[in-house]
């Protein structure tokens, strides 16, 4: 008998939304879609407050 069970997966998604939800819910689906995972965890913070103008407005960076 195997006691084996399925690993419950997470993406950390982190605070790539930039606080607008439909960015978040498009990060979901594509958590879901192309990684398979149970569930997704967020970060929320005011990032205008700990960073500088020109480092808020630079384009996020893709891996």
């Amino acid at each position: 008998m195997s006691t084996y069970k399925k690993p419950f997966v997470i993406a950390e998604i982190g605070c790539n939304h930039k606080g607008d939800m439909a960015i978040a819910k498009e990060l979901i689906k594509v958590a879901k879609i192309f990684c398979n995972v149970d569930a997704v965890k967020f970060q929320k913070r005011n990032n205008k407050e700990l960073l500088t103008r020109e480092q808020y407005n630079m384009p996020h960076p893709n891996p």
